[in-house]
């Protein structure tokens, strides 16, 4: 690989590991579409292979604000979810589950922009790993449910259940490429390229976390919740 792929690879797996090592999400965001640029074969594989050493290390870091029970509801809630999208991708038109799946993202991040609290109840932790795994199986926007309703948690515990649920979701994943046969030789090699970044995003989110108040953390919660179901909404709508 040659320098200058290289340090596009770095930066743009940094910049989404600093991301999601300050706020709780951001890294395949961010770094997914650079690296589809660069190497498709980074995407899904390597991608989520990268999202689970970074979110092991944020779990290990925030570990005294994980709230167990939240992550042990959405995680249930996403098997079922992922097991629907696979039961209506053959019988219902990708384009109109897309539209869908961005309009209720949207209509949640508007309800919540509008006074409108998720109350941390199972049910809701549960609906929302539902249509995380949804979402993740159909389009790969699996991170805005789970975000919007752990948003009014403080920095802490919003990384560390959000971290905690996606070191669950990833590492499904990548159990499900390792039994598809899409995740071999090629990809472990990937993987590790992303290391750099990782580390060099995660060391430097450190020096943030901890002046990061809890308006902006929401804000940004918020912001990266919305721009993926703007830009499938966008994308399925110029088809």
């Amino acid at each position: 690989m040659d320098p200058i792929t290289l340090l596009v690879i770095i930066f743009s797996v940094a910049l989404g590991a600093f991301l999601q090592g300050t706020v709780g999400l951001g890294l395949n965001l961010l770094a997914a579409p650079l690296l589809m640029l660069v190497e498709p074969g980074f995407v899904p594989g390597p991608v989520m292979a990268g999202a689970l050493v970074l979110t092991i290390l944020m779990v290990l870091r925030d570990r005294e604000g994980i709230d167990l029970r939240g992550v042990g509801w959405m995680a249930a809630g996403m098997r079922p979810g992922s097991i629907l999208a696979g039961l209506l991708l053959p019988v219902i038109p990708l384009k109109a589950l897309s539209l869908t799946l961005g309009g209720l993202v949207l209509a949640a991040v508007a309800l919540n922009l509008s006074g409108l609290k998720f109350p941390p109840k199972r049910w809701v932790f549960f609906l929302a790993g539902a249509l995380s795994g949804l979402g993740g199986t159909l389009a790969s926007i699996g991170a805005p449910p789970v975000a919007l309703v752990n948003q009014e948690k403080e920095g802490k515990a919003l990384r560390a259940t959000l971290s905690g649920y996606f070191t669950l979701s990833a590492t499904v994943a990548i159990i499900s490429l390792l039994f598809a046969g899409r995740f071999g030789a090629r990809e472990m090699e990937l993987s590790l390229w992303m290391l750099p970044g990782i580390a060099l995003g995660f060391f430097t989110s450190k020096f943030l976390t901890n002046r990061l108040s809890q308006r902006a953390a929401r804000a940004a919660v918020l912001g990266l919740s919305a721009s993926p179901a703007l830009i499938l909404i966008t994308q399925q709508l110029g088809k």
